[in-house]
């Protein structure tokens, strides 16, 4: 920080608290979001781009309508896991798309391998 060009003064005065540790932050998504008396919620089921600002509502989203599937059966089986698994699978697809437009309307840094990752539009699924 101390070499950027607008917080270097800033920068300057603070002291290091611990070394930088560096961790991927990719997303996607579980090839299986139900099971046999389980269902996966929040980032358990997908992740989301840390940029887009998703992960939070949508594990709030999850977290209800799981909570709600449960209580209208009692269990995760049948219609009710088929119609969960739809939501979660449908509002990734959604994400997907929208975050693929996103980052290729960005075109300052074309040679970045950062945003050369992120346009492209493949997003495997992680389990």
């Amino acid at each position: 920080m101390r070499e950027t060009k607008l917080i270097s003064g800033l920068a300057a005065a603070a002291h290091d608290l611990s070394p930088v540790h560096v961790v991927g932050a990719s997303c996607g998504r579980l090839t299986q979001i139900v099971g046999p008396g389980w269902l996966s919620v929040g980032d358990a089921a997908r992740c989301f781009d840390p940029c887009s600002g998703q992960g939070i509502a949508t594990a709030l989203t999850t977290g209800v309508a799981a909570a709600q599937a449960i209580h209208s059966t009692g269990a995760v089986s049948g219609a009710v896991a088929a119609e969960y698994s739809h939501l979660v699978n449908s509002e990734f697809e959604k994400f997907r798309t929208a975050r693929f437009a996103q980052y290729r309307r960005e075109l300052r840094w074309t040679d970045s391998a950062f945003w050369r990752r992120r346009s492209q539009e493949g997003l495997p699924p992680v389990g």
